[in-house]
Order: C-alpha cells, then structure tokens, then sequence
C-alpha cells in the first residue's frame, strides 16, 4: 500500500513538474511569437507579415502542446505503449507542421519569412527553456 501512495506522489511531482516546464515553454513560444510579429510589422510595416508570423508561430505553439500532452500520457503508461505514443506523436507533428506550413504558403498565400522566421524562433525558445 505504501509502495502505491509513493509511486502516485512521485507521479504527482512529476506531472506538476511537466505544467510548469510546460507553462514556461509556452510563455516563451508566445513571446517569441509576438518579437517576431511586432519586428515585422514595425520593419515592413504590413499587417500582412505580421500575420504570417503570428501564423508560424502559431503552429509551433500546436506542435509542442501536443509533443507535452503526448509526454505527460507517456509517463503514465508502460514502456511500450509510451514508445508507441511518442513515436506517433512525431509522426502526427511532422505531418501537422508540414501540412500547416503548406496551407499557409500555398492555400493562404502568406509570406514565407515572416512565418519560418517566428517557426524557428519558437523552436529556438522551446530549446532556450526546456533544456
């Protein structure tokens, strides 16, 4: 019985630690974000950019909320079905972020720097904090 309440209160600890790592991350991204916008529209002085940044990332945003959630489902699970949710969560990411990045290019028309540029900021912020 004891073994049980043990293992749940480290799991507990441990969930709590995943929100605020999470927390952290996503205020980050979000800043990272709005930089990238605000630098755009006051360099090229169009909205048009800003959007696409806020767009780029935007879907940095989606892409690490779902990699957290399929962390946090991981550490409860068993090692298999934790290698199953991981490996299928980056699958499901790279798909998501493909797709994402030609809807926006392709279908939406927005500018390609702007919307890479605040991407691979995001990404370098989720590096910055999550280390």
């Amino acid at each position: 019985m004891s073994e049980r309440l043990l293992a749940g209160g480290k799991l507990k600890a441990a969930a709590n630690t995943l929100r605020k790592e999470f927390r952290r991350v996503t205020l980050t991204q979000l800043l990272a974000t709005a930089l990238v916008a605000a630098g755009f529209l006051v360099w090229r002085g169009t909205w048009g950019e800003a959007l696409a940044a806020v767009y780029g990332g935007g879907i940095a945003l989606v892409a690490t909320g779902w990699y957290w959630r399929g962390l946090a489902r991981a550490t409860t699970a068993d090692a298999g079905t934790a290698r199953r949710v991981l490996y299928g969560g980056a699958i499901q990411r790279f798909a998501f972020i493909a797709a994402a990045f030609a809807g926006g290019m392709g279908l939406m028309a927005l500018a390609p720097v702007p919307l890479l540029a605040a991407y691979g900021g995001c990404q370098l912020g989720y590096l910055r904090v999550a280390r």
